[in-house]
């Protein structure tokens, strides 16, 4: 295999330099926030609805519950999520 002249770069460092890119440029992200439901507007994507963090397996919630919460958004982009293994 030859990879002459080529970079090698951490796919994590790249995110997170063009997170910083883009939040200065008036971007919000939120890592770590999954979509649970997708908001819909005049047929149009409008947002996303999160769900409920911090539930245990019994439904009673944990310390550090944080309850679910619509974002709405003129542009919302969503990445494609990772699929379970």
């Amino acid at each position: 295999m030859s990879n002459h002249g080529n970079f090698i770069v951490s796919l994590g460092d790249v995110c997170r330099y063009l997170a910083k890119k883009a939040e200065a440029l008036g971007v919000e992200i939120y890592p770590g926030f999954a979509a649970a439901e997708v908001l819909f507007e005049n047929g149009a994507v409008a947002g996303i609805a999160t769900g409920d963090m911090g539930v245990g397996k019994d439904g009673h919630h944990k310390t550090g519950f944080a309850a679910a919460w619509n974002c709405a958004a003129n542009t919302p982009c969503l990445p494609k999520a990772r699929a379970a293994a």
